[in-house]
């Protein structure tokens, strides 16, 4: 009985005990088969307690996560300072954290959970565990983001439509006011819009046109074959249409238009219509024929001018000659049109060199051109090779920038054949020469009698007087000639070229001594600047004797007294470069293109014959040097510039000789370029 009675209660303690862990079991399977993730952590945030979903979720089993720190498992995506604030708020606050965390799986990839993070509290609110519910929303966010991002572009789409529709209306508007003719035309052929401008262009309304066709109307003037080639071209080959027509207007009248047809196709290639576009070109095509008639008059005449016209653009490429000039160069238009003058047509000046391309007046005007000025330029005699013949042409030519609509767009030339004028030119000098050398020999007796008669027995004063006046005439009348003989040698080709080394300093001074007496008449020091790296020159003395001596008693004569005169030598590239500069009145600026030319004088004033400059010129062109001047010119005062205001602006002349010196040159090689049958 009694260990019935034992066993009774056993079995009632039992029973009690499995009735407290059914409802356990309950909770627990209900957690296990919950589709959230459910973690319970002790307060230091180690796990004693996961559902079976952690593993589908995390892909930790049971197992890997109990007794382990949740945040060292799938946590800590989210930066250290978010985690601070969390624990924060769950363990000092004591309060639930609700949130998106975003958390890494084992595989390494990450997920979105939206979590829920509870305290539990005993009596003295002091924390027992936590509870953390985990849901994965990974697929549900990129569906929520593809929803917005739909509606996103839903909402762009509209905009978009709201301003398609206000872009149409534009579109509309513009067609209303264009001057040209518009039309929407259908398969068919009718018109379903036309535009204000159909009634100026046609003579038609906009009511006269619609659900009409438009050859019915305005066309119809060119033939059907014309038409049908039209409609087989925008329906067939589907292809827009080009081209110029002729229509009829309502009152009869014939006009000339542009015309465009567009089809306008479905993603299947059908059309769904036809825009067609007409622009009256009537006035501007009898403009045109006008023009083309004026062009042609225009062409004509230069055509039949006896100088030769040459017309490049601004880079100097050749873009006009007419008929003359292919005759002066023995080239066609071909030949010509399109190429750079400089390299198609090389010019010679008489000695046979080649003019440089920056003195040649056609690029002379360019550079002109690039500084906005507009002058005619002019040049000595050059030569031209013509190809067909191989005569060698003598030319005068003018050149200058042309302007239209007040742009530049290149220059223009004219050549004239001057071989009549040179071979003029040439029994004048031959004349000249010949009487020159028949006036010296009795001038040369005259000169020997006046200068015995002055050392004879003694003269009255008079008689003195007389004579010394007639010896001055005769000596400048010698002069004269002596420098009528060198031109005519010097254009003739005649004047023998005989270069020697000559130390180009103690040359300059000798002349100096030799000019002593007018220097010191007028008290005009000259102050010498001669580089000490200039090397002996072969030079012909007397040739360089003329251009020197021209240049400094220039220089004393226009100098004022008790002035100064500058000559200095330097090196300069491949040649010496000789200064002589003058504090006199200076050149001014209108005369100063002709001041190289034959018998003139820029102060007529100041005694001169106006042949020295040209003879200078001619005899530096002779051996190969260069010559110019400045005036006013501020070398001549070193210690400041000139003012407007000043009387005496100065001069400076420039000479080179190639510091490879001069060529012998006998009487024969010394014939001139035009009259020797080589370049």
């Amino acid at each position: 009985m009694a260990r019935r009675t034992a066993l009774a209660r056993r079995n009632t303690k039992g029973g009690a005990k499995k009735s407290e862990r059914l409802p356990q079991q309950k909770y627990r399977l209900a957690l296990d088969n919950a589709s959230d993730h459910i973690v319970i952590t002790d307060p230091n945030g180690k796990v004693v307690f996961a559902n079976k979903a952690v593993e589908r979720v995390t892909g930790y089993s049971v197992r890997e996560v109990v007794g382990k720190k949740a945040g060292k498992l799938w946590g800590g995506q989210m930066g250290q300072d978010f985690y601070k604030k969390l624990w924060h708020t769950i363990k000092k606050r004591k309060k639930v954290f609700r949130g998106e965390l975003v958390n890494r799986r084992k595989n390494g990839e990450l997920y979105t959970a939206q979590a829920t993070i509870s305290p539990v509290l005993n009596g003295k609110s002091e924390v027992l565990f936590f509870i953390g519910v985990e849901r994965d929303i990974t697929e549900s966010k990129k569906y929520l983001n593809k929803i917005r991002a739909h509606a996103e572009q839903l909402k762009k789409g509209k905009a978009r439509t709201d301003a398609l529709n206000q872009e149409l209306e534009k579109f509309r508007v513009a067609l209303e006011h264009t001057s040209d003719h518009v039309t929407i035309i259908n398969p068919r052929g009718a018109i379903v819009y036309a535009n204000q401008a159909v009634k100026r262009i046609t003579g038609y309304s906009k009511e006269e046109v619609m659900g009409k066709k438009p050859g019915d109307l305005w066309g119809r003037e060119l033939g059907q074959s014309f038409y049908s080639g039209i409609w087989e071209t925008i329906t067939k080959d589907k292809k827009p249409f080009q081209g110029e027509v002729v229509n009829r207007r309502k009152n009869g009248e014939l006009y000339e238009a542009r015309v465009t047809i567009v089809p306008v196709l479905d993603e299947e290639e059908r059309i769904l219509f036809f825009i067609r576009t007409e622009s009256d070109v009537s006035d501007l095509k009898k403009y045109a024929r006008r023009l083309e008639e004026g062009k042609a008059l225009d062409d004509a005449l230069l055509l039949s001018i006896v100088d030769g016209i040459l017309v490049t653009d601004m880079t100097g490429k050749i873009i006009f000659v007419n008929e003359a000039l292919n005759t002066l160069t023995g080239l066609a238009p071909r030949e010509l049109i399109g190429y750079n003058l400089y390299e198609t047509i090389p010019l010679y000046f008489a000695n046979g060199t080649r003019v440089p391309k920056d003195t040649r007046p056609i690029y002379i005007a360019l550079n002109a051109a690039i500084h906005k000025q507009k002058p005619v330029f002019d040049t000595d005699t050059c030569y031209v090779l013509n190809r067909e013949t191989g005569r060698k042409i003598p030319l005068d030519i003018r050149a200058a920038p042309f302007l239209l609509h007040k742009k530049i767009h290149g220059a223009v030339a004219v050549w004239r054949d001057i071989t009549r004028i040179v071979e003029m030119d040439r029994a004048k000098n031959e004349f000249i020469s010949f009487a020159s050398h028949q006036l010296r020999t009795p001038l040369t007796s005259v000169r020997l009698a006046i200068d015995m008669l002055m050392h004879s027995d003694p003269l009255a004063k008079d008689q003195e007087k007389y004579l010394r006046i007639a010896r001055s005439g005769v000596r400048e009348m010698i002069d004269i000639i002596e420098s009528l003989l060198n031109i005519s040698r010097i254009q003739m080709g005649t004047l023998v070229v005989n270069p020697e080394p000559v130390s180009l300093s103690k040359f300059i001074d000798k002349i100096l001594q030799e000019m002593a007496l007018p220097l010191r008449k007028k008290q005009v020091s000259v102050k010498r600047t001669y580089a000490k790296d200039i090397p002996l020159l072969n030079i012909d003395q007397r040739l360089m004797k003329i251009v020197l001596e021209n240049l400094i008693s220039n220089a004393v004569k226009f100098s004022p007294p008790k002035s100064i005169i500058a000559i200095d030598i330097s090196k300069n590239g491949d040649e010496v470069l000789i200064g002589i500069s003058d504090m006199g009145i200076g050149i001014p600026k209108d005369q100063q293109p002709k001041i190289f030319e034959r018998l003139f004088r820029a102060h007529p004033e100041v005694k001169g014959t106006g042949i020295g400059l040209y003879m200078v010129k001619m005899a530096v062109e002779q051996y190969g040097g260069r010559v110019w001047f400045e005036s006013p010119s501020s070398r001549a005062f070193p210690n400041h510039r000139p003012n407007k205001s000043q009387k005496n602006q100065g001069t400076t002349f420039y000479v080179t000789i190639p510091l490879r010196g001069m060529e012998t040159r006998d009487k024969k090689r010394g014939t001139p370029f035009y009259a020797s049958g080589e370049i």
